[in-house]
């Protein structure tokens, strides 16, 4: 089952940006190469069985309590994200925990990403059975990681 009361949550760097359909040609250069840290918390009373699905535009590493997780998606189509489903019990504790998503946005064209499209976001909620205990919206702090701009490229340039 695909995430239902997760949004979509993009970085204010992006807000403005019209999305284009890729092609060969690298996005505006203040879309190249930016890195996103979404932060959200979530409160347990009992780790077992909980599931985390997640998916970002370009590429994610997730970390809960300052620990790796995992990083993805596959990587997919415009008009049907690749997401990720995994068990994240190991990773929490009781009581309130940290959920961290470093968002990279590559703004080049590409073989993997469709990069280039000048869209960036990320996607996740953490459920327990049916329950839904946290998922993605407007209460996401996010914070831009800028020692990556002006730096190398990956992708055709």
């Amino acid at each position: 089952m695909f995430p239902e009361k997760a949004k979509w949550i993009m970085p204010p760097a992006f807000a403005d940006a019209v999305p284009v359909e890729p092609d060969p040609k690298d996005s505006p250069a203040e879309y190249q190469n930016r890195h996103f840290r979404f932060t959200g918390p979530v409160t347990v009373d009992d780790p077992d069985g909980i599931t985390v699905s997640i998916s970002a535009d370009d590429y994610y590493v997730l970390t809960i309590n300052d620990t790796y997780v995992c990083q993805g998606p596959a990587p997919s189509y415009l008009f049907r994200y690749a997401w990720n489903r995994k068990d994240i019990s190991a990773y929490l504790v009781k009581g309130e925990n940290r959920i961290a998503v470093d968002v990279f946005s590559q703004g080049l064209y590409n073989r993997v990403w469709e990069s280039a499209d000048m869209r960036c976001g990320l996607l996740a909620e953490i459920t327990k059975g049916d329950t839904v205990l946290a998922a993605t919206d407007e209460s996401w702090l996010c914070a831009e990681d800028p020692r990556y701009l002006g730096k190398s490229h990956t992708g055709y340039h």
